[in-house]
């Protein structure tokens, strides 16, 4: 577990039902019925596509069976912790001059098709399908 997630290990207490209810709550207000609202993003009154599908991700985790509802408070403070997490490895990307093109592989990874546009696609799967290390070609 990742030390400044940790956390969100507080989802235990709380239903698998209200975790994935908050989440559809958000992600009904984002879209339109072709695209992501990006307005409702960019004047800070939205949960991004990404926060939330780590959020579900991490409810699904961390799931005890409870009964327990998770309140509004809860899933601001959680969500608000996961947009403010850094992984270490970005300062180092920082510092390679390759944080841009790691940076738009990670924003882009998650989203449908009909969440993202053509250009971040492309870039997206031209990265994928292009790869090449000592593990994988």
């Amino acid at each position: 577990m990742l030390e400044m997630l940790k956390e969100l290990e507080k989802l235990n207490k709380y239903s698998i039902e209200s975790k994935l209810l908050g989440c559809e709550k958000y992600a009904q207000r984002l879209m339109k019925p072709d695209t992501l609202d990006l307005s409702i993003i960019a004047t800070g009154d939205g949960v991004t596509p990404t926060e939330l599908e780590v959020f579900s991700l991490f409810s699904i985790i961390f799931d005890s069976g409870s009964n327990t509802p998770l309140d509004t408070k809860t899933f601001s403070e959680l969500i608000t912790k996961i947009r403010s997490y850094w992984h270490p490895k970005l300062n180092d990307a920082i510092e390679d001059g390759d944080y841009a093109e790691k940076f738009m592989m990670i924003c882009g990874l998650t989203q449908f098709a009909v969440q993202g546009n053509i250009i971040q696609r492309l870039y997206r799967y031209n990265y994928f399908f292009h790869f090449i290390n000592k593990n994988i070609n």
